[in-house]
Protein backbone atom coordinates (compact mmCIF):
# COMPACT_ATOMS: atom_id res chain seq x y z
CA UNK A 1 0.00 0.00 0.00
CA UNK A 2 2.83 2.39 0.65
CA UNK A 3 4.41 1.71 -2.86
CA UNK A 4 0.80 2.65 -4.36
CA UNK A 5 0.79 6.09 -2.31
CA UNK A 6 4.26 6.87 -3.70
CA UNK A 7 3.26 6.10 -6.96
CA UNK A 8 -0.16 8.53 -7.05
CA UNK A 9 1.68 11.21 -5.38
CA UNK A 10 4.64 10.65 -8.02
CA UNK A 11 1.81 11.10 -10.74
CA UNK A 12 0.22 14.00 -8.81
CA UNK A 13 3.15 15.58 -8.90
CA UNK A 14 4.17 15.94 -12.36
CA UNK A 15 0.78 16.57 -13.18
CA UNK A 16 1.00 19.78 -10.97
CA UNK A 17 4.55 20.41 -13.06
CA UNK A 18 3.12 19.73 -16.17
CA UNK A 19 0.20 21.98 -16.14
CA UNK A 20 1.85 25.11 -15.66
CA UNK A 21 4.35 24.44 -18.52
CA UNK A 22 1.56 23.71 -20.97
CA UNK A 23 0.10 26.63 -20.20
CA UNK A 24 2.36 29.00 -20.56
CA UNK A 25 3.40 27.15 -24.12
CA UNK A 26 -0.32 27.30 -24.71
CA UNK A 27 -0.39 31.33 -23.59
CA UNK A 28 2.20 32.83 -25.78
CA UNK A 29 1.17 35.96 -27.11
CA UNK A 30 1.76 36.34 -30.74
CA UNK A 31 3.78 38.38 -31.89
CA UNK A 32 1.35 41.05 -33.95
CA UNK A 33 4.47 43.05 -35.36
CA UNK A 34 5.16 40.02 -37.25
CA UNK A 35 1.78 39.41 -38.35
CA UNK A 36 1.59 42.85 -39.69
CA UNK A 37 4.96 42.45 -41.55
CA UNK A 38 3.93 39.70 -43.62
CA UNK A 39 1.21 41.74 -44.89
CA UNK A 40 3.14 44.88 -45.78
CA UNK A 41 4.78 43.11 -48.86
CA UNK A 42 1.39 42.99 -50.52
CA UNK A 43 0.18 46.84 -49.29
CA UNK A 44 3.38 47.86 -50.30
CA UNK A 45 2.73 46.51 -53.74
CA UNK A 46 -0.81 47.90 -53.80
CA UNK A 47 -0.93 51.00 -56.47
CA UNK A 48 -4.28 53.51 -56.99
CA UNK A 49 -5.61 55.41 -59.75
CA UNK A 50 -8.23 58.48 -59.36
CA UNK A 51 -11.40 58.31 -61.80
CA UNK A 52 -15.31 58.18 -62.33
CA UNK A 53 -16.74 54.92 -62.51
CA UNK A 54 -17.15 54.44 -66.03
CA UNK A 55 -19.31 50.13 -65.95
CA UNK A 56 -19.61 47.77 -63.56
CA UNK A 57 -20.69 44.21 -63.45
CA UNK A 58 -22.33 42.90 -60.49
CA UNK A 59 -22.44 39.66 -61.60
CA UNK A 60 -18.77 39.14 -62.60
CA UNK A 61 -17.92 41.87 -59.57
CA UNK A 62 -15.99 43.60 -62.01
CA UNK A 63 -15.65 47.39 -62.70
CA UNK A 64 -13.96 50.06 -64.96
CA UNK A 65 -12.98 52.82 -63.67
CA UNK A 66 -12.23 56.11 -66.21
CA UNK A 67 -8.97 58.12 -65.54
CA UNK A 68 -7.53 61.40 -67.93
CA UNK A 69 -5.08 58.56 -69.45
CA UNK A 70 -6.93 55.52 -69.53
CA UNK A 71 -10.36 53.41 -69.12
CA UNK A 72 -8.55 50.38 -66.28
CA UNK A 73 -10.48 47.23 -65.47
CA UNK A 74 -11.01 45.60 -62.34
CA UNK A 75 -11.99 42.32 -60.36
CA UNK A 76 -13.52 43.53 -57.18
CA UNK A 77 -11.16 41.25 -54.34
CA UNK A 78 -13.79 39.28 -52.01
CA UNK A 79 -12.35 40.75 -49.20
CA UNK A 80 -11.86 44.38 -50.35
CA UNK A 81 -13.61 47.11 -48.85
CA UNK A 82 -16.16 49.73 -50.53
CA UNK A 83 -16.65 52.73 -48.59
CA UNK A 84 -18.66 56.12 -49.25
CA UNK A 85 -18.81 58.53 -47.03
CA UNK A 86 -17.12 56.66 -44.16
CA UNK A 87 -19.22 53.69 -44.27
CA UNK A 88 -18.92 50.33 -45.70
CA UNK A 89 -21.64 50.31 -48.92
CA UNK A 90 -21.74 47.72 -51.65
CA UNK A 91 -20.38 47.85 -55.68
CA UNK A 92 -24.21 48.05 -56.49
CA UNK A 93 -24.78 51.11 -54.27
CA UNK A 94 -21.61 52.72 -56.20
CA UNK A 95 -23.69 54.98 -59.46
CA UNK A 96 -21.82 55.50 -62.73
CA UNK A 97 -19.91 58.46 -63.08
CA UNK A 98 -18.29 58.98 -59.12
CA UNK A 99 -15.91 60.03 -58.57
CA UNK A 100 -13.24 56.88 -57.27
CA UNK A 101 -10.13 55.87 -55.44
CA UNK A 102 -9.46 52.54 -56.12
CA UNK A 103 -6.42 51.10 -54.65
CA UNK A 104 -5.68 47.43 -56.30
CA UNK A 105 -2.81 45.02 -56.99
CA UNK A 106 -1.73 43.12 -59.99
CA UNK A 107 -0.92 44.42 -63.01
CA UNK A 108 -1.38 44.41 -67.15
CA UNK A 109 -5.18 43.23 -67.83
CA UNK A 110 -5.29 41.74 -64.15
CA UNK A 111 -6.14 44.48 -61.51
CA UNK A 112 -7.97 43.11 -58.31
CA UNK A 113 -9.19 46.12 -56.17
CA UNK A 114 -8.91 46.14 -52.54
CA UNK A 115 -10.28 49.16 -51.54
CA UNK A 116 -12.63 51.38 -53.50
CA UNK A 117 -13.10 54.94 -51.73
CA UNK A 118 -15.94 57.24 -53.55
CA UNK A 119 -14.69 60.85 -53.15
CA UNK A 120 -16.66 63.74 -53.05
Amino acid sequence: MNRNYSKALLALALLVLAVPVTWAVVSVPVDERAAESAQQPAAANAKSLIGELAERDLTAKTFAVKSEETVQRFILATDAKVMAQGRIVQLADLKVGAKLEVTYTGSGATLTATRIEVLG
